[in-house]
């Protein structure tokens, strides 16, 4: 106990209970602490008040200064392991981990081995020479005052060590030197790569990061981890609403198909994605079949079109440049634009092969307003040159406005591409 914190015990825990399919992995407010031999029977009972001000249990931070040599108002000072309690009830802390240096003389009152010693016994009466002591003692730089000196070791962010001081700059120019050829000369690499997972904590709140050893060189100078480290993270929980515009919808892996002149029967049945042939020659059926394929959209590409393939299978041997007709029938078919001397069939923009596309934001808790934008087929029968669509809101919460991008083709004939027109729309 200190001050007005009462007394408090911190504990590492190594194992955890099960009891009724319930673990406990905590202690908890009220619990009795029974201690084990040599010292059976001694308890200690946990406050039963646990609030916010006056917690019961929880987490801290323990900082820990390894045994080392440190540089310190012009010495080399050697210093054993120190550790602090750097936050008692909370793991978040934003400051600097270091050593207040402590600068004093050692007397004979303070040490009787600085006596003149003759023989087994001190002679007192020789006090010999007092010392001039320079000690480290752990500390955190907010508790400096204006007139204590501060060897800053670590610096802390959100209870997470954030970097660290390990070399002094005046003793580093060789170092530096070499670092900067590495720099020049290799850039930058890793020579044990790092991996990283998380894992859950005991907390919703938090995650625990996983980071194995490894090694890498930064600007030259190595970065080692000698051993496995856990980062506890936590997590975000904010929230945003977003508006977007839309997603970008961009079908390629097209063939160039002229309505006019290379096509006979109707359109591709996009409402099935029926399996097409993929035949050699420039008239249906003349040939043999080289590969198979579906079509999945139909778009204007000024007064020609574009036929988007998708699921292309050729033959073994056989080549897409071969193809001269695709289809189902004689009457039925549609012949893709050839280019080039010799011709040969050319399937564009076949990256962008894709049905899925990326939305703008990543990894959205929910999605709401969703509207897109889709091909349907239908069939009707014209009557006087007019043919009429019925039960367009078969599927409610469709509308057809885009009348503009509408292909027309008849059963057995060509696309149409004029005499045409189209009125009204329907929801």
């Amino acid at each position: 106990a200190t001050g007005g914190d009462a007394g408090t015990v911190y504990v590492q825990y190594t194992s955890t209970g099960n009891t009724g399919g319930t673990t406990t992995t905590r202690v908890t407010p009220g619990e009795t602490l029974n201690s084990l031999a040599p010292l059976a029977g001694q308890s200690i009972i946990v406050q039963t008040t646990n609030t916010a001000a006056d917690p019961a249990v929880g987490a801290g931070l323990l900082g820990t200064l390894k045994s080392g040599v440190y540089y310190a108002r012009g010495h080399f000072v050697f210093t054993e392991d120190q550790s602090k309690i750097v936050k008692k009830y909370s793991d978040q802390l934003d400051d600097t981990l270091g050593f207040k240096v402590v600068e004093d003389i050692v007397t004979t009152s303070d040490d009787t081995g600085l006596f003149d010693n003759q023989g087994a016994i001190p002679n007192t009466s020789a006090p010999g020479a007092d010392r001039y002591r320079i000690k480290l003692t752990i500390a955190l730089e907010s508790e400096m005052t204006a007139s204590d000196n501060f060897v800053p070791v670590a610096k802390i962010v959100d209870g997470v060590i954030y970097n660290t001081n390990k070399t002094v700059d005046a003793y580093n120019i060789p170092n530096e030197l070499i670092a900067k050829r590495i720099a020049e000369n290799s850039g930058d690499y890793i020579v044990k790569p790092y991996t990283a997972n998380f894992e859950l904590d005991s907390e919703n709140t938090h995650l625990l990061l996983k980071v194995s050893d490894g090694v890498a060189v930064v600007d030259g100078f190595r970065a080692a981890r000698n051993f496995p480290t856990s980062m506890r993270i936590r997590k975000p929980t904010a929230t945003k609403k977003i508006d977007n515009d839309g997603v970008a919808i961009d079908f390629g892996n097209y063939v160039i198909v002229n309505p006019l002149i290379d096509s006979s029967g109707n359109t591709p049945n996009i409402a099935t994605l029926e399996k097409l042939n993929l035949q050699d020659s420039d008239v249906y059926s003349a040939g043999s079949t080289i590969g198979t394929a579906r079509v999945k959209s139909v778009t204007e590409d000024g007064a020609k079109y574009r036929f988007h393939l998708f699921d292309v299978r050729m033959n073994s041997g056989q080549a897409f440049r071969d193809v001269k007709s695709i289809g189902t029938s004689s009457t039925n078919y549609f012949k893709p634009e050839r280019e080039g001397t010799p011709a040969k069939t050319v399937l564009k923009e076949t990256t962008k092969n894709t049905s899925i596309f990326p939305l703008p934001n990543i990894r959205p808790s929910n999605i709401e307003s969703i509207s897109y934008t889709a091909q349907r087929r239908f069939q009707a029968t014209a009557v006087g040159g007019t043919a009429t669509l019925t039960n367009l809101s078969g599927n409610p919460g469709e509308t057809y406005t885009n009348t503009g991008d509408w292909v027309v083709s008849a059963v057995d004939s060509d696309i149409i591409t004029s005499g045409l027109t189209i009125t009204g729309n329907g929801t």
